[in-house]
């Protein structure tokens, strides 16, 4: 279905973004009005935002018989845990979700496994298959921008190239990519190709800002004619994401003729956020996430200059890497003194517990972390150098004991360090581990 985008209001400076064609669009080219499109908008109160949600939920409830998971799958991207709580406000919510049967598709366990600061929802077995299937040919050049999951399902016999910002997915795919087709380093690395992609096929961080500058990238690295393909986040994925949409949607259609498949983006639910849901105690409810599929027929490159396309990150702090027995484990390397006695503390001084119940950026909590698993254990920590040779040393097989011993020498330190190590590091079940963290 072809979409006609109307103009829009930009919200905080009270005027109107020009409708796509018009000559006014060439003006976003400029550092004010690049700042202006891609901040996130906020346009309503947080009540209001509830107000939106409830009214998902009563069309779902009142219009049909609907099973748990699916309420969750079509609440637009509503975090289950914000659905859940809604559904607690509304009287009567539960009772009218039937006990219908639902077959879950199971998420792929990666190793090493997925981490939430490197934004890693991947495309479902499902997904990845239909879009190669619909997409991909063999005549043509396919460039994929951190979607590597499509490029380890194409046909050995097809062009395909792959940046990606996380060298661990050669180790995931170990077997599946051409390593020597694939770059890793940030998207904007892809405007320096030579040859122009047939397709050029996208899965950007569900931020604003990031999916309009992989969306500039990707008109500037295909051919005339060419086809642009990537994931939109949905209209109740936060408050303001609809405006924020629509500032996409406009820009897309500056670019060609835009086609837009509600809910044609399927996710996995990565570990670390099965974890957080389960520490909210809502269980196994299978692949929510869904994202928006928004395809381009490509007539014009898209009008920001190039200095917009630079990367802008979304993670200010500076962070290592560590992989434990697949599991991967991020240190902030922050600048504290490197003579404080290391140690490793819960975020929360009224609780033993390392497990953290949220995934979202918005959460206040997260500028806090300093220690982070793809198992969504989380912690504070002092002297980060220390705390980081811990890990590292661990990772090359190093027994836990010496690793600490090596760093910290007053001995009921060890024994805190050793604890507190060991619990982050824990293989408990799920649901035993966030049990425990609910009755601390």
């Amino acid at each position: 279905m072809k979409r006609t985008v109307p103009a829009l209001i930009d919200i905080e400076r009270c005027r109107v973004l020009p409708p796509p064609g018009s000559d006014a669009l060439a003006q976003l080219a400029s550092r004010e009005q690049w700042d202006t499109m891609t901040r996130a908008v906020y346009p309503t109160e947080p009540d209001d935002y509830s107000e939106k949600i409830d009214s998902r939920l009563t069309e779902l409830l009142f219009s049909q018989t609907i099973s748990t998971c699916s309420v969750y799958a079509k609440m637009l991207g509503t975090w289950p845990a914000a659905v859940s709580e809604r559904l607690s406000a509304l009287e009567r919510g539960r009772m009218q979700i039937a006990r219908i049967p639902t077959n879950l598709e199971n998420s792929t366990e990666y190793k090493p496994e997925l981490h939430p600061l490197n934004f890693e929802w991947y495309f479902t077995k499902q997904t990845t298959t239909l879009l190669v299937k619909e997409l991909l040919s063999q005549r043509e050049t396919t460039i994929c921008l951190g979607t590597p999951t499509i490029a380890a399902a194409s046909p050995i016999s097809s062009e395909v190239r792959l940046f990606d910002s996380n060298h661990l997915i050669l180790d995931r795919f170990f077997g599946f990519l051409n390593t020597a087709r694939v770059l890793i380093g940030d998207v904007s690395e892809a405007l320096k190709t030579d040859q122009k992609a047939d397709l050029v096929i996208f899965d950007a961080p569900w931020y604003a800002k990031e999916t309009i500058r992989w969306l500039a990238i990707a008109s500037k690295i295909v051919r005339p004619g060419g086809r642009i393909a990537f994931s939109l986040f949905p209209r109740l994925v936060r408050p303001g994401a609809d405006t924020e949409r629509q500032n996409i949607l406009t820009l897309a259609e500056a670019i060609g003729s835009v086609e837009e498949c509600p809910g044609g983006v399927g996710y996995e639910t990565p570990l670390f956020e099965r974890v957080a849901l389960s520490c909210r105690g809502i269980g196994n409810i299978g692949n929510w996430r869904r994202g928006d599929l928004v395809t381009i027929r490509v007539r014009n490159k898209c009008l920001l200059s190039y200095t917009s396309l630079q990367r802008d990150p979304l993670l200010t702090d500076t962070w290592k890497t560590c992989v434990v027995d697949g599991r991967v484990i991020k240190i902030k390397q922050s600048a504290t003194s490197t003579d404080d006695e290391p140690d490793i503390f819960p975020l929360s001084s009224s609780s033993h517990s390392y497990i953290y119940d949220a995934v979202s950026a918005r959460d206040l909590r997260r500028q806090e972390i300093d220690l982070w698993t793809s198992r969504n254990r989380v912690a504070k920590i002092r002297n980060p150098v220390a705390i980081t040779s811990i890990f590292e040393k661990i990772a090359a097989g190093e027994p836990l004991q010496r690793a600490i011993e090596a760093v910290c020498y007053r001995s009921a330190k060890r024994d805190k360090l050793l604890k507190a190590i060991f619990s982050i590091l824990s293989a408990e079940p799920t649901s035993k581990a966030c049990n425990t963290a609910r009755r601390c």
